[in-house]
C-alpha cells in the first residue's frame, strides 16, 4: 500500500513538472529590436558625441557684488582681450582662471572648439581697493568669435562665508571685418552622407583649410560629426589666394553614416597668411 501512494505522488509531481515546463515554453519571447539604417546612424551619432564631448559649460552662479568686470575697449579682438577686475568691496576676494563665454543675444554659452579639461585650475587673491589685469586669450577653446556682442564670466572661488559660487561678468563687442570669407552650400548637393561646399575667400589675404570640419544639428546643438585633418586624409593643407574660390567634395559616410533628415550647420576653420590662430566660419543645411 505505501508504495502505491509512493507512486501516486511521483507520478502527481512528474505532472506537475510538465505543466511548469508547458508554461514555460509557451512565454513569449521578449520582442526583438529591429535595426534600421535610421537606428544604425543615431548610435553612430551617441557614439561621436562621446568620443569628442566638449568641456561642460560652467553651471549659472550668483552675479557677485564688491567685485566689477570690464573689457578695455582697444584691447578686444575676435580671439583676445584685456580685462580689468577691480575690488570695491571692504575684503580679499578670490578668483579663479575658469571661465567662459555668453552670447548676449541668445543668453546661451557660446560653442567650444577644443575642451581644455587638462588646463590647471588657479586660485589668485585681490584686495580691497585693488585692481587686477587679466590676459583673456580664448583662441583655442574657442577660436577666432564671429562679429557680435558677448559677455565673459570669470568664476569666482568658493565663498567661504557663505558656501556659495559667484561670477563677475564683462560685456564686449566683437566688431565683423569687411573682409569676411563666404561660405555656400551648392544647391542640389546636400545628401544624408555629404554636400558640396564653396568657400568664397575675401580679397584682404590668402587663407589655408585643412579639411577638418564639424556638424552639429541646430535643434539639439549636438555634436554629430567631427572630421579631423587624420580622418580626411590630406597631408597639406588648400591654399585660397585673395578673392579665389574653393570648392570641396565632403562626405562622411565612412566614418559617420548618414544622418537623419534635419537642420544642420557645418562649421570649418581657416587661418589667414601670417596668422597664428583660425577662425570659424558657418553655412546650415537642410537634409529632406
Amino acid at each position: 500500500m505505501i508504495r502505491q501512494w509512493a507512486a501516486a505522488i511521483l507520478c502527481l509531481s512528474a505532472l506537475a513538472l510538465s505543466a511548469c515546463a508547458e508554461e514555460s515554453s509557451i512565454a513569449p519571447a521578449p520582442a526583438e529590436t529591429t535595426s534600421t539604417s535610421a537606428e544604425t546612424t543615431v548610435t553612430t551619432t551617441e557614439t561621436t558625441v562621446t568620443v569628442t564631448q566638449t568641456a561642460p559649460p560652467l553651471a549659472d552662479f550668483t552675479v557677485a557684488e564688491g567685485l566689477t568686470l570690464e573689457a578695455v575697449e582697444d584691447s578686444i579682438r575676435d580671439d583676445r582681450c584685456t580685462l580689468r577686475l577691480t575690488n570695491t568691496g571692504g575684503s580679499t576676494r578670490s578668483y579663479q582662471n575658469e571661465y567662459r563665454l555668453i552670447d548676449a543675444a541668445t543668453g546661451q554659452p557660446v560653442r567650444v572648439i577644443n575642451s581644455l579639461d587638462e588646463m590647471q585650475t588657479k586660485t589668485m587673491q585681490i584686495a580691497p581697493g585693488e585692481t587686477k589685469e587679466i590676459q583673456a586669450d580664448w583662441s583655442e577653446r574657442y577660436g577666432r568669435l564671429a562679429g557680435g556682442d558677448y559677455e565673459y564670466e570669470l568664476l569666482l572661488s568658493l565663498n567661504e562665508g557663505t558656501g556659495e559660487r559667484t561670477v563677475c561678468r564683462a560685456p564686449f563687442t566683437v566688431v565683423e571685418s569687411v573682409f569676411t570669407p563666404t561660405l555656400t552650400i551648392v544647391p542640389g548637393t546636400v545628401k544624408p552622407n555629404g554636400l558640396t561646399l564653396q568657400v568664397q575667400n575675401s580679397d584682404d589675404a590668402g587663407r589655408s583649410y585643412g579639411l577638418a570640419y564639424r556638424i552639429y544639428e541646430q535643434e539639439s546643438g549636438r555634436l554629430m560629426v567631427r572630421i579631423t585633418d587624420t580622418q580626411a586624409k590630406i597631408s597639406k593643407n588648400y591654399h585660397v589666394k585673395p578673392g579665389e574660390m574653393l570648392t570641396l567634395e565632403l562626405n562622411w559616410k565612412d566614418g559617420f553614416g548618414s544622418l537623419l533628415a534635419g537642420a544642420y550647420t557645418l562649421e570649418i576653420e581657416l587661418l589667414e597668411d601670417g596668422s597664428d590662430a583660425a577662425r570659424t566660419y558657418r553655412a546650415d543645411f537642410e537634409i529632406s
